[in-house]
This record gives structure tokens, C-alpha cells and sequence, in this order.
């Protein structure tokens, strides 16, 4: 028997079970990974902290996902804030500045903060592109942040995928080890989403 590590989950295999069919195989390796990239340089355009970090998809992000794709019309869960499919556009990125919110939680709903009234940090749109290839679809968003001038020691520790609904409905996040936002810093906020 082997402990095997995949993704975030422990997976504990037994040499004696039969091998999975094809199809379960498939079953048990589909999902949805998402990997978060954050690179912040000074005003000068020098590297001064680099993170990297696999998502959390959260509850909400995928039943939205889930009536979107097998419910036309109208969308009904209690925990997805999109009222149809057409709502659904998650390529706003929001920064954190404090809480780390579990796996499945919703922003807000725990200790999160969501960055408002900063100048040069507040909501961004994510200007998502999408790869199609090989029975993987992919998707990429890309937002540069730049501290305004006069912003100084702003702490950011983490990015979600937002739509532009009110309520924001969300569908991944993370945090990572803080940063420490001055004037005229920028934060490169890349997300690549792949269904496999």
C-alpha cells in the first residue's frame, strides 16, 4: 500500500484492490484546479515578494457552476447569488487584506476583508482569456494592481474571482503570505483555471 498526494488531497492506495475501470478513473481525476500567481514589484519595477498557491474553488462558485451548466432559466440554490446563467462572468478579482477563509466558505462570511476605498486596489476586472485543447479547457485572468499615491503599508493576503453582481457571487479564492502595498507598487494577479 502507498499514501499519495495529489492536489491538496491524500490518497491512500491498497495494492490488493483492483485497478479502476477507464470511466471511473476519469470520475475520480475530473474536476476543477485552479492555480494563483502574485508577483509584487516597487516603483522601480524590482521583484520584491513572489506567491504562488493552488485555489479553493468555494460551495458557492461550484453549485453556480453546476446550474449553470444542466439549468437554463431561472437558478434556485440558496447558496449561489446569480438569479440565470447570463449573470455568470467571474472575471473581477478582488484583493483580501485580512482573514483566512476556510474551503467552502463564501467571502464575507468569515473573517475576510475584502479591499475597498484604496486607491489602485479596490476591484479589478480580470481580463480573462480561454484556452481550448486536448480535452482540457482553460482559462486565464490577468490584472495588474498599482498602489495610488499616498498608499502606504497596505497589507494584502489573498485574491478571489468574483462576478460584478450585487451581491458578488464568487467562485475561488485563496490566501497567501501577506504583502505589504506602498505607492506606486504593483501587484500582478494571474489566475489559470483548468477543467480537466
Amino acid at each position: 500500500a502507498v499514501a499519495v498526494s495529489l492536489t491538496g488531497m491524500s490518497v491512500y492506495v491498497d495494492a490488493s484492490e483492483p485497478e479502476l475501470t477507464e470511466m471511473e478513473s476519469l470520475a475520480v481525476e475530473s474536476g476543477i484546479f485552479g492555480h494563483l500567481e502574485v508577483v509584487q514589484k516597487n516603483a522601480d519595477g524590482e521583484v520584491i515578494a513572489y506567491r504562488q498557491t493552488d485555489n479553493t474553488v468555494l460551495t458557492e462558485g461550484l453549485e453556480c457552476a453546476v446550474e449553470i451548466l444542466f439549468q437554463a432559466g431561472t437558478l434556485t440554490s440558496n447558496t449561489c447569488n446569480l438569479t440565470t446563467p447570463s449573470g455568470a462572468d467571474y472575471d473581477t478579482v478582488q484583493l483580501t487584506s485580512t482573514g483566512t477563509p476556510a474551503a467552502g466558505d463564501e467571502v464575507g462570511s468569515t473573517t475576510a476583508t475584502i479591499i475597498t476605498g484604496v486607491d489602485g486596489l479596490n476591484v479589478a476586472n480580470g481580463g480573462c482569456t480561454i484556452a481550448d485543447a486536448a480535452g482540457n479547457g482553460s482559462v486565464t485572468c490577468s490584472v495588474t494592481f498599482t498602489a495610488g499615491s499616498g498608499v502606504s503599508g497596505q497589507a494584502v493576503n489573498g485574491a478571489y474571482l468574483a462576478d460584478d453582481t450585487t451581491p458578488e457571487s464568487y467562485f475561488a479564492g485563496n490566501t497567501f503570505t501577506s504583502v505589504t502595498m506602498n505607492d506606486s507598487d504593483t501587484l500582478d494577479v494571474t489566475w489559470t483555471i483548468t477543467l480537466s
